[in-house]
Parts: structure tokens; sequence; C-alpha cells
């Protein structure tokens, strides 16, 4: 890998030029698909987070839920109140329980305001990448890693959604930064890598996998006995606190509230199989008897469920090979890093491991993509995806021009054969990205089953009809009868939980400022986070699962004649929704009621079927059953 060294006037400018191209692109490839669906979401972590930050103008700035930190939902209060700030002023919104109806009946600038605001991380992810790039590989290796990140597939889905994950990443890729752009004996990269840390882990944990590599960065001359030990412990105290400092006052409670820490015990106790009684031990024996495992005997008690891999597993140093292998696979995936990137990538490790100026800079950029690793094969077995690995990508983005330079030296090219190749390998790595975030974004730009859907549920249901809605979308706003049962379902449950808390307000604003779209609906979930059926009464009454989903819907189906009987007269369903069971559950052992629902149904002739692939669109069939008419 050649030296690093300092280019001309001439070269600069031409380098800033490309820079600001290359950013021209990140801003075009994630404006293209950030108006996605709106006024609605179909993702529905996104339309979670926005609801929970407007939760928290309510007054109570505890989210009550901690799967992940509250710093982004923060952030969004923030924005929402300068959006309501300037509507206040213009006459738009005259009190806070107007704007808070707003919300209620339309989501979509909301929702556009979050986006915007991840997007803002995104691209200060592509800048930042740039900068740490340039130190290792001058200024075309910060070119070529902006380039990776402007395209990077899962980084620009990750920008255009209202998701933690990009945030996050910022975080990360900033504590590295500011590391190691400071002299090695100074404070300020200290404080500043331990405050943009601690401010990762208050979005989404990601902080974590920094603290480790700079501890081990200060402590490594001392076991070299190139300085005293204490020098190395006073800054990694100093790196720690901060850090700790940092994540309290981003998500303050994570200390507060105890719900957090318990979880967190939770999983640590789950993976060295301590003696515990974990949330939902008592479903174990029916997931494993679903997966074809060992069940009734004691051994069962010790599986788990992780729904994104959809995986059932034993916790425990015995998942880690799969769990391993599943991994890699998901950093070969092309919505990930792809073969090109990868394999550069690791070359890029051996090429700085053979400058000695750089090794310093390969521990930093190295150790946390280790200790995230360590983690996706240990405590969060077969749960790492494409859209995770958003926190790593941008330091992996990094090594691919050190891993270019790699090559060339290996075959000692110099001149334009030299330059050949690193234009070849660039494309090699850059084209299938820019092709795949194309596609998705041509996707995101079409019109949806379930937009289209909503426009003749509102023509043609009557607002007093009875309606039972699959989730997944179409979205239905209730009315006066609809908010009525919420309410009293909403009686029974304890105050200060993650889906139930900040209901009541929400539920009394719809009636003070009720829609004029709303329709008499109940709203069918799916147990998303279990991998065997399991009754409502039992799902309400245990606060693990009371906080894995809002209790206040059914989640486990009814006969189609049940619920002719009970007054209903329309069935909205939709491909999204029964693909979790045709695919997952064939033979319909874990989840009997749903393969009974849907097929009760398909022996019914639907008045309206929305099929995108009439129209050239996307989302799921949509079907629309009338009881009084199929």
């Amino acid at each position: 890998m050649p030296p690093v060294s300092e280019p001309n006037h001439a070269d600069v400018r031409r380098s800033r030029i490309a820079l600001a191209a290359v950013l021209l692109i990140a801003v075009g490839v994630r404006l293209h698909g950030l108006f996605e669906d709106l006024p609605f979401s179909y993702y529905g972590d996104e339309l979670h987070f926005v609801k929970r930050a407007m939760s928290l103008g309510t007054g109570d700035l505890n989210p009550h839920w901690f799967h992940k930190p509250a710093f982004l939902m923060y952030l969004l209060l923030a924005s929402f109140g300068a959006y309501f700030a300037g509507g206040f002023v213009l006459g738009v919104f005259p009190s806070v329980d107007a704007f808070g109806a707003a919300f209620l009946v339309d989501q979509g600038p909301f929702l556009l305001i979050g986006r915007l605001l991840v997007m803002l991380f995104g691209m200060g992810t592509v800048i930042l990448g740039e900068r740490i790039a340039r130190q290792v590989g001058g200024r075309t290796g910060g070119l070529v890693t902006a380039l990776v990140l402007a395209l990077l597939p899962a980084l620009v889905a990750g920008s255009q959604v209202v998701k933690a994950d990009v945030p996050s990443a910022f975080f990360v890729t900033a504590a590295v930064w500011a590391y190691l752009r400071g002299k090695p004996e100074a404070w300020k990269p200290i404080v500043l890598a331990g405050a943009f840390a601690g401010a990762s882990m208050g979005t989404k944990y990601y902080g974590v996998i920094v603290l480790p590599g700079l501890v081990l960065v200060e402590l490594l001359p001392g076991l070299l006995r190139r300085r005293s030990w204490w020098v190395g412990i006073r800054r990694s105290v100093v790196l720690a606190m901060v850090f700790v400092g940092a994540f309290f006052v981003t998500s303050p409670y994570n200390f507060l509230d105890p719900l957090w820490p318990q979880s967190v015990m939770n999983r640590l106790s789950d993976f060295v199989q301590l003696p515990t009684e974990l949330p939902g031990a008592a479903h174990a024996a029916g997931v494993a008897e679903a997966a074809g495992g060992p069940g009734g005997d004691g051994e069962a008690e010790s599986l788990r469920f992780d729904p994104d891999g959809g995986v059932v597993y034993e916790p425990g140093l015995g998942a880690v090979p799969g769990a391993a292998w599943h991994f890699a696979g998901q950093l070969w995936d092309q919505r990930a890093m792809g073969p090109g990137f990868a394999v550069l990538a690791l070359l890029g490790v051996v090429g700085l491991a053979r400058v000695p100026e750089h090794r310093r800079s390969l521990w930093v950029l190295g150790t946390p993509f280790a200790i995230f690793t360590l983690m996706a094969v240990t405590l969060m077995a077969y749960h790492v995806n494409p859209r995770q690995l958003n926190a790593v990508f941008p330091l992996c983005a990094t090594l691919v021009w050190p891993g270019i330079c790699l090559v060339g030296d290996t075959l000692r090219l110099r001149g334009r054969s030299r330059q050949g190749l690193a234009i070849a390998l660039v494309l090699i790595t850059i084209v299938p990205m820019a092709t795949r975030t194309w596609r998705v974004n041509d996707r995101a730009a079409r019109d949806d089953s379930r937009n289209r859907a909503y426009g003749w549920i509102l023509e043609n249901i009557p607002a007093t009809d009875r309606v039972l809605l699959d989730d997944y979308g179409p979205i239905l706003q209730p009315n006066e009868p609809a908010i009525a049962r919420l309410e009293d379902r909403l009686h029974a449950f304890p105050e200060g939980e993650g889906f139930t808390e900040h209901r009541g307000k929400q539920l009394e604003l719809l009636r003070q400022f009720p829609s004029k779209v709303g329709r008499n609906v109940d709203v069918l979930g799916h147990p998303w986070w279990l991998g065997v059926e399991t009754p409502d009464e039992v799902l309400r009454a245990d606060p693990w699962h009371r906080d894995m989903g809002n209790p206040l819907v059914d989640r486990t189906p009814r006969t189609v004649a049940e619920y002719e009987a009970d007054g209903y007269r329309w069935i909205i369903t939709n491909r999204e929704a029964q693909r979790r069971y045709d695919e997952n559950d064939p033979d319909g052992v874990s989840f009997p009621s749903f393969h009974r629902f849907y097929a009760d149904l398909r022996a019914r002739e639907p008045v309206q079927v929305f099929d995108p692939k009439t129209w050239g669109g996307k989302g799921p069939v949509v079907w629309v059953y009338d009881l009084q008419r199929s």
C-alpha cells in the first residue's frame, strides 16, 4: 500500500468536486425512496417509533419500552415540536390537542419529518466514512469509501425509514472518527469518542461495540511497555465514564426504569443457561414440537425462537456454529456487503496490517466488527440481518481501498495498469450495489395495493358496518364504536406499560377530534415474536407478551362463522399476513387457528381483490370479503 502523500492544489480541487458529486448521488438515491407509501407506512417498526415519539409529548418522557433505547424518539419529539411551533405560529395547530389529533388522523407529515431526520444521519455517515478512509488511504480512499456508502443497499434503505440503525451507526462512525483524528496521547479524542459511542448506545445499543476496542488500544502500550500501565487505565476509565454518561443523557430511563436491566439479565442468563424463569418459557414445549425437536421432557424449556431469522434453536455455545454460518451468509448477501465488498474489505485488513503506522487505525476499525460478530453468534444468534449490519458497514467500507491497493501491490502493477485494476475492482464492488439500490427504489415508487384498497374501502364500506382488518394494511382509523371497544379493553391493564401507556390519551383525542374517515374496525394482530400459537388470555396476562405487542388487539382468530355471528360484515386480509403461516408453518401445526381462519376465507368468494401485478404496482394481494354476499 503506497504511503499517503500531500496532493497539490489541483488534485485537492478535483477531489472536492468528485466528493461533491458522490454526495449528490447519495442524496439522490435516498430521496428517490423517501416518500414511499406516504401518508401511510406499512413498515410496523417505523410507525411504532413515530407513535412513541409523539406519546412522549404528553409530558411523560419515560418510553416504558426498552427493546430500543430512547434517543431517536427524543430527537423525533424535538423535530415534531419544531413542526408544531411553526404550525402554531401560522395558525394551523391552534392547540397541543389539535396537533395530537392531526397526527392521529394523518401521520404522513410526521413520517416524512422522521425520514428526513434519519436521512441526515445517513448522509453524515457517508461524510464521516470518507474522513476516516482519507486518513488511511488518502483522498482516493476517501472517495471510494464515500461511493460505497452512497450506494450500499442496506445503508440507503436504512436512511429512508424511521429506524434507529442508521442514526446509531452514525454515532459509531463518529466515535471512531473522533478517536483516530486526534493525537494518541490527547484527552479530547477520548472524551469525544466516549460521548459519541454513548450516544450510539442511547440510540440502538450499537455503541457497546466501540468501547472494548478503544480500551484495548489504550491498554496496548502498557502491554508493550511503551508507557505506564496507569496512563492507559486512567484513560480507559475516563472513556468508560464518558460513555456511560452519554448513554444516560441520551436515554435516561434505561437507568431509571428497572425493566431494561431486567431484560439484559434475561438475555445473558439465556445464553449461559443460568437457572432462571425466562418470560415465555411456558410455551417452549410447543415451539420444540413445532420444530420437530424434543418437548415435554424439560429440554424444550431452553429453546428460543428468533422471529427475524425464523429459527428455533437452543441458546448457548451449541448454537454458535450455526449462528456463525447464518451471520456469514448475511454478510455475503447482495443486500449487505456482497462478494466484492466483503473480499476487498478482508484484503484491506491485511493491507493495513502491513503498514506499521496504520496498525493502530486497524485496531480501532476492526475491533467493533469483531465485537459485533461475537455478539451476533452468541447473545443475538440468528437475529442479525443486513439492516442491522449498518452498524459496521461504514467502518468496513474504509477497508475497501486498502484492499484494492494490496491487490495492486501483490501483482506489482504500476501506472495505468494499476489504475485500470483499481477502476475494475471499484466497479465490481459498486455496480451490483447500484443495481440493487435502483431496483429497491424503483419498487418503492410504485403504487401500493394497500393504498388502492384504502380508497375503495372509504367509497364502498359504510362507517357503521363492522370490519375485521388483518394486520399489515391497509390502515383504517377507528370510529366511535371501535374506540369504545378499545377503551373497555384498556381498563383491564395496569398503567405504565409499553403498549398501554398513553393509549388513553390517544383514544381521548380520537373522541374529541373524530376522524372523518373512521370505520367500525377491529384489528387481527399476529404473534410475530412467538413460534407457536398462544391464546389471547395468556398473551394479555403475561407482562412480557404485553411488552412485545399491543394487547388491545386479538392475536388468535376465531372462525369466519363466529365473526359473522358476532355482527361482522367485512373481513379484509392480505397476502403478507397469510404468508407468515403458509411459508413458516405449512402443516398448520404451530398456528392451527390461523390456518383454519384463512382456509375458511379461501372457501368464500372475495368481493374485491387488489393484486399489484395487474397494474405493475407493489405490496401484497389484498382481499375484501363481504360476509353477507360470499
